[in-house]
């Protein structure tokens, strides 16, 4: 188990970092930017988080177990993001931010 919620998570980048984890089985996320659409502009952010882990042994995701045709789900979902992505405007801080 690796307990993730409450750490300012922002981007699924940070996220996709973990697939090398290959025996990692439950993670929590809650609690992180990346979850409001405002912050992260994702709007299915479990969807695409189940995507990003699928090299692991990912079985639940913030205590909800995951389920086959959820995976076969979020994988759809992240194809269909990835031809929606909105560019990205980085400010003189470094912070990114999705234009509107």
């Amino acid at each position: 188990v690796l307990q993730l919620h409450g750490n300012q998570i922002r981007q699924l980048s940070e996220v996709r970092k973990l697939h090398t984890l290959t025996s990692l089985s439950k993670v929590t996320l809650h609690s992180n930017p990346l979850y409001t659409e405002k912050e992260s502009g994702l709007r299915k952010p479990r969807a695409l988080v189940i995507h990003a882990l699928r090299s692991t042994s990912l079985r639940s995701l913030d205590f909800i177990p995951i389920t086959d045709t959820e995976r076969h789900a979020s994988a759809q979902y992240a194809i269909m993001n990835k031809k929606k992505k909105k560019k990205k405007i980085v400010d003189e801080d470094g912070n990114e931010f999705l234009r509107p």
